[in-house]
């Protein structure tokens, strides 16, 4: 056997998939370096040295430990104070700022009440001199608190008068696990419902309740005292007991804690995605049964009586519509049968991992049938596409066609990873060639996602995709990826990584064993299996057709959706 070349990337990655058990949010960087190990591979290759195919065999071990790590710890949940997420949905001003002051970010509320915007200075003349030298200070010493404990509590000038407001400071870790300073509207209306929950949770005695509502209302505890008809010196101990109590060491944390508490029960529930899913008044929400127990759940838009489309899901909106989506439902008469794929939302995993593709499609074909569904045209989005190609496979004249939606090919040519955006295509190669990695990486993303950080990991990874960038910050698709990633992974990661390991298998075998008509629609501007790599699978298979949509990117559905529809209608009437 020929001597190989070695790459020397590999320390990195170790280190890193350590990292991701207890930083996450280093996600980003984990798949850079890999992508740097695959770049040396393809120098190496390109100046004729002999370099193994699979550049991670050494370290694989290694991925498998650290994914073991991650598994012991529960999942977070939006605890990430600088998360875009988390600084959008606060319905008061809040900024993010860096060790010089400079902001990074902030919300509607901030640029309106303080033209706060990104990369300015907050200045001086914003603050009383006492509070911006206090400002000063805990900057040159940010690195040295405890993220989300509060730090101190500043005053604002308001834009249009001389009047202050509080701020508090805490320290907040970006989504690069940069150390920030998050200034936050400290709420100080005593609330008697809010007050009653407070002391509920906390355990608060009436007399520590009282107390606390004098901190936060800002009366002196002299003023208590005498109401109370109590030294000032009682008065002190019972504050000190209190703030022992909540494991707090200062009047600043307990007046935080209130406000944050405040704002957290009036936030409560919006994170209640799989609720809204399910209630949508327009979604037909169902479970099928199939005769030997397993379970798809799946829901249908659209008219009732419509033609029928089986829709298999991509792996970031899954079965989420779109309000441009339904509106092309209602008025092209279509019927859109939505089943979860298997791990997702609650549909079961197939009983074999081996024949899970051909099972999965088997029970389609039973739902179908319950459903009274003869002919019936497949989509599948994405990662769909496997699952759309074995079903027509094994439905054959009873599928009218195949449209695939930006969807996966099979990797029959190492060309393709280099024609891929380098944020998507190190998670292909690892399916192609490592699948074992897979647990890891997966299970890093949706620790970062589950954090806080969805947006940002999104930013991530399309970073070279402008229109899909500017469609996620529609406030609409948000609320959809958000809602469609948590269904996804409500039952942890399995569903995914049987998934991706499927995409790097050799699955051509499907479009020779289906004739029938498929048609491949991608946005022109795509990063991942973008035109040319779908016209490259094309010319094998004389039943295949591309079509590169102008003006749209990986969520081509989304992006020019009555196109998109136009074309689905195309196929299905010719």
């Amino acid at each position: 056997m020929s001597k190989t070349d070695s790459l020397t990337y590999q320390p990195e990655l170790i280190r890193l998939a350590y990292a991701m058990a207890v930083e996450p949010y280093k996600h980003h960087m984990l798949t850079d370096a890999i992508d740097q190990q695959m770049q040396q591979y393809y120098d190496h290759v390109s100046q004729g040295k002999k370099v193994a195919e699979n550049l991670f065999s050494d370290i694989e071990v290694h991925f498998q430990n650290a994914v073991s790590m991650l598994e012991t710890q529960c999942r977070l949940s939006d605890t990430r104070l600088a998360s875009i997420k988390c600084i959008e949905k606060d319905p008061k001003p809040v900024v993010l700022v860096n060790d010089m002051g400079k902001v990074v970010l902030t919300n509607r509320a901030g640029i309106d009440e303080y033209g706060w915007q990104k990369d300015i200075s907050l200045c001086k003349d914003q603050f009383p001199s006492i509070s911006y030298s206090q400002f000063e200070q805990c900057l040159k010493r940010l690195t040295h608190f405890d993220p989300d404990r509060a730090i101190c509590v500043l005053r604002i000038y308001d834009m249009q008068s001389d009047k202050t407001s509080p701020y508090v400071m805490t320290k907040a870790l970006g989504s690069d696990g940069e150390a920030l300073a998050r200034l936050s509207s400290v709420n100080l209306s005593w609330l008697p419902d809010v007050a009653f929950h407070f002391q509920e949770n906390f355990g608060l005695t009436p007399i520590e309740l009282r107390i606390t509502q004098a901190v936060v209302t800002s009366q002196s505890l002299r003023d208590l005292a005498k109401e109370r008809g109590r030294s000032l010196g009682t008065l002190r101990n019972q504050l000190k007991n209190l703030l022992a109590k909540l494991g707090l060491s200062s009047q600043t944390e307990l007046t935080c804690l209130y406000s944050g508490y405040v704002q957290l029960t009036k936030n409560d529930g919006h994170d209640l995605y799989e609720h809204h899913f399910r209630s949508t008044p327009w979604r037909r929400q169902k479970m099928f049964v199939a005769k030997d127990g397993y379970e798809i759940d799946y829901s249908e838009v659209g008219p009732s009586s419509g033609r029928p489309i089986l829709f298999l899901h991509p792996m970031i909106l899954g079965t989420s519509v779109s309000e441009s989506i339904r509106q092309e439902l209602i008025k092209r008469d279509i019927r859109l049968i939505m089943p979860w794929r298997p791990g997702f939302a609650k549909t079961s995993l197939t009983p074999s991992k081996s024949q899970a593709l051909l099972q999965f499609a088997t029970y389609c074909k039973e739902l179908l049938d319950t459903l009274n569904v003869g002919q019936v045209q497949i989509v599948g989005e994405n990662t769909g596409m496997i699952a759309a190609m074995q079903t027509a496979k094994l439905l054959q004249d009873r599928a009218v066609g195949v449209v695939g939606l930006s969807p996966v090919v099979p990797l029959i040519n190492n060309s393709y990873f280099k024609l891929m955006a380098i944020q998507q295509r190190s998670l292909y190669y690892i399916a192609r060639h490592v699948p074992k990695l897979l647990p890891l990486v997966i299970r890093a993303t949706v620790a970062k996602v589950d954090s806080g950080f969805d947006e940002e990991w999104l930013t991530s990874h399309f970073a070279e995709s402008p229109l899909d960038l500017a469609l996620m910050k529609n406030c609409q698709m948000k609320a959809l990826a958000r809602q469609g990633f948590t269904l996804l992974y409500m039952n942890g990661i399995e569903g995914s990584v049987r998934d991706f390991t499927q995409t790097g298998k050799k699955w051509q075998t499907l479009f020779s064993d289906y004739t029938g008509p498929v048609h491949m629609i991608t946005g022109k501007e795509t990063g991942q299996f973008n035109p040319a790599i779908l016209n490259d699978l094309a010319e094998r298979y004389e039943n295949i057709k591309v079509t590169s949509v102008e003006q749209a990117a990986y969520f081509v559905a989304h992006q020019q959706t009555a196109c998109v529809f136009e074309l689905i209608d195309e196929q299905f009437y010719k």
